[in-house]
């Protein structure tokens, strides 16, 4: 998984050219955002973790999203970054993790 942060426009352009390089090559390709922007998005599976207006429907679906990846046959995942609010530092520890600390800051 490669964590994405920046302006939510630039992060969607950014995954949506990356998902398109990906399918060049053969690979399936998942995204995780929000209930905002999964519509945005071109890849395979397009999971929302909940909504940026309560950081507390992302951290109360983050594991349940990361768990249905597991049954997915996907090469890639692509994910927003959620640091904001409350839950915010938690939310990015886990993920932080779940994506071997691949972060690209745009």
């Amino acid at each position: 998984m490669i964590l994405v942060s920046g302006e939510e426009a630039r992060v969607v352009d950014y995954i949506n050219e990356k998902i398109e390089e990906a399918h060049k090559k053969g690979q399936k390709v998942g995204v995780i955002g929000t209930d905002e922007t999964v519509g945005a998005y071109r890849a395979d599976v397009v999971f929302s973790i909940g909504t940026l207006v309560s950081d507390e429907t992302i951290a109360h679906d983050m594991y349940d999203v990361l768990r249905r990846f597991n049954h997915e046959e996907i090469d890639l995942i692509y994910s927003e970054v959620f640091e904001s609010g409350q839950n915010g530092f938690a939310i990015m520890n886990r993920l932080m993790k779940a994506a071997g600390h691949e972060r690209i800051d745009i």
